[in-house]
């Protein structure tokens, strides 16, 4: 009995349309946060990513938040050696596990051993 009850509750999953998953980068950071929170690790929130030239999509699986005034614009990307800023209203998101299209789920830290961000590279 035990096993047709997990049998059952395994046909309701829960599906998102993909446009639900999609980050907006206008929302505050607190939104943009719980967001990102709240779909890892499926379905995942994804965006869109232009760095230079190419333009790409990226699923974004775990991050941090930090509260602070700034004055980038809204989703300009900066990094470290082992770091990976989005700025957004009211903060800044600190990005700690990325996936860009068709490649392997990484850590910021291993993506930037191999990835180069330019320094127009933005998030829309």
């Amino acid at each position: 009995r035990e096993d047709s009850t997990l049998m059952r509750a395994a046909q309701y999953r829960l599906t998102l349309p993909a446009g639900n998953c999609k980050i907006d980068w206008s929302q505050e950071a607190t939104s943009i946060y719980n967001k990102i929170r709240g779909l890892n690790p499926f379905p995942s929130a994804w965006t869109n990513l232009h760095n230079g030239d190419q333009k790409t999509t990226a699923k974004i699986f775990d991050c941090e938040l930090e509260l602070t005034a700034h004055n980038e614009a809204t989703g300009k990307i900066t990094q470290t050696k082992t770091q990976l800023w989005i700025y957004v209203k009211n903060g800044i998101i600190k990005v700690n596990e990325i996936q860009l299209e068709n490649k392997k789920r990484l850590t910021v830290k291993a993506l930037l051993n191999g990835y180069q961000f330019h320094n127009n590279s933005i998030m829309v």
